[in-house]
């Protein structure tokens, strides 16, 4: 994978969970705030903490359901 490439895949990812939650067309299976927030709260932090990386982005995903 070329230089930069995972980082801007990782990036990319986190700002689609983003817009599926606060988007146009927002998913209908997320039904709860609290799920959104959830979501919300995931991105924000990973965005502030520069986790661009599908390894890290993956493990804190899973560190974050389980909380």
């Amino acid at each position: 994978m070329a230089p930069g490439v995972e980082h801007d895949i990782g990036r990319l990812l986190l700002m689609l969970m983003l817009a599926r939650v606060d988007g146009k067309s927002p998913v209908e299976y997320i039904e709860h705030n609290a799920q959104r927030n959830a979501i919300r709260s995931f991105v924000y932090e990973s965005m502030s903490e520069k986790l661009f990386t599908l390894d890290e982005i993956g493990a804190r995903w899973g560190q974050h359901l389980d909380n």
